[in-house]
């Protein structure tokens, strides 16, 4: 018991450890504030990525036949 009891005491900081926790909630919450608050552009430009890359596979479908059929 000696041997782990001075890891077993509880030091001068435990005021400032015991709010840890609500520090990390109060950012937790800021951040998924923010999270959501830029979700809208967010999925505005994630689509607008999606219909480029769609057109873009598209006509490199379309080369790929041009050049099929003509070779």
């Amino acid at each position: 018991m000696e041997g782990v009891q001075h890891k077993l005491k509880l030091g001068k900081n435990v005021g400032e450890s015991g709010k840890e926790w609500r520090t990390h909630l109060e950012q937790t919450k800021k951040y998924a504030g923010q999270v959501v608050g830029s979700l809208p552009e967010v999925r505005m430009k994630l689509e607008r990525l999606q219909d480029d890359a769609a057109r873009a596979l598209d006509k490199i479908s379309r080369k790929e036949q041009i050049l099929s059929r003509n070779f």
